[in-house]
C-alpha cells in the first residue's frame, strides 16, 4: 500500500514557531527515508520559502519518491500548502508530517498496516508520539493524552468522501 506523506514547510520564523528550523526539517525527511514501509512518496510543499527549496536541492533531489512543489507565500496555517500536496498525491492513503515533526520507527509501515486491516475505515491515526519524544527534554505528557494527538498521527484513505 502506497502512503502518500505531505509536508508544508516554511523555515522562516513565525509566531510560535519551534527552533531550528533547518535542522528539525532535515530531520523529519531523513526520519521518512529511514522508514520500514518502502512505498511511500513524500510531497514537500515549499510555503514560499527559498531556504526550504535549497535544502530540498541540496540534500533530497536525488530521491525520485521525494517531491517539491514551490508556492508563493500563502497566509498563515493556511489549508493552501496542505491542499497542493494532496492534489499531487498519488498514495492510497495521506497523512502529514510537519516540517519540525518526525515519525519513528515503523510510524509509515504502522499506517500501512491499520489501512489494510480496517478497509472499511476512511481515516485513522498511529500515534508513536512515545517513541519519537524518548530523547525529548521537555515534558510531554500533554499531547499523549485523549484528544491532543498531532497531525502527523493522522492518515486518510484517498477515496475519503
Amino acid at each position: 500500500m502506497r502512503i502518500s506523506i505531505i509536508m508544508p514547510s516554511l523555515l522562516a520564523p513565525y509566531p510560535g514557531a519551534a527552533s531550528k528550523r533547518p535542522e528539525k526539517f532535515e530531520r523529519a525527511i531523513n526520519s521518512i527515508i529511514k522508514q520500514t514501509h518502502t512505498a511511500w512518496e513524500l510531497i514537500i510543499i515549499s510555503d514560499g520559502c527559498f531556504r526550504t527549496s535549497s535544502i530540498y536541492k541540496e540534500k533530497f533531489a536525488r530521491y525520485s519518491n521525494i517531491k517539491l512543489i514551490e508556492l508563493p507565500k500563502q497566509p498563515i496555517f493556511s489549508g493552501n500548502v496542505r491542499q497542493a500536496g494532496i492534489d499531487i498525491a498519488t498514495g492510497e492513503v495521506i497523512c502529514f508530517l510537519d516540517s519540525d515533526d518526525r515519525f519513528g520507527v515503523g510510524h509509515v509501515e504502522n499506517l500501512a498496516s491499520n489501512a489494510i486491516s480496517n478497509p472499511s475505515m476512511d481515516w485513522f491515526y498511529y500515534n508513536d508520539y512515545t517513541q519519537i519524544d524518548k530523547d525529548r527534554s521537555r515534558n510531554n505528557e500533554r499531547s499523549l493524552k485523549k484528544g491532543n494527538i498531532g497531525t502527523s498521527c493522522i492518515a486518510f484513505r484517498r477515496s475519503m468522501k
